[in-house]
């Protein structure tokens, strides 16, 4: 974490994090094998997502998910991982080659005996805004 807990309020944003979506995000947010491939082609197979109408492979929707996990892991680190739950819900399709930038706002602060549990909203979107993933996280940063 690059700022203290002090430093973070309700309304306080994380620093939002960019990426290009692409097959090789999606293998590392995923364990994708060929038989995976082969079952769910609307995620990569160029032909097969223009037969069924999609101007390109369609992003998993856990893509966005890793992205946001990546984003709260950076920020909070290993008291991410000892301690954070996130929960997301996806609204609009993600497309190869499009950007996706992962945000998140704290939406409710409050001391526990071992530290600080903060509350945010997140989301994932496209540079215009429009987003495409929803959802809420909450981690307890450990001040003792």
């Amino acid at each position: 974490m690059r700022v203290t807990i002090e430093e973070i309020d309700i309304g306080f944003e994380l620093p939002p994090s960019s990426h290009v979506i692409d097959v090789h995000g999606m293998n590392k947010g995923e364990l994708v094998d060929s038989e995976n491939q082969k079952s769910n082609a609307i995620h990569f197979d160029e032909q097969f997502s223009r037969q069924q109408g999609f101007s390109s492979p369609v992003a998993t929707g856990m893509t966005s998910t890793f992205y946001a996990n990546q984003l709260l892991t950076d920020f909070f680190g290993e008291d991410w991982f000892s301690g954070g739950s996130l929960a997301t819900k996806y609204i609009l399709p993600m497309y190869f080659g499009e950007t996706i930038i992962c945000r998140a706002r704290v939406i409710g602060k409050e001391k526990e005996q071992a530290g600080c549990r903060l509350d945010m909203e997140l989301w994932a979107e496209k540079p215009d805004g429009q987003k495409n993933m929803v959802g809420s996280a909450s981690v307890l940063v450990r001040t003792i």
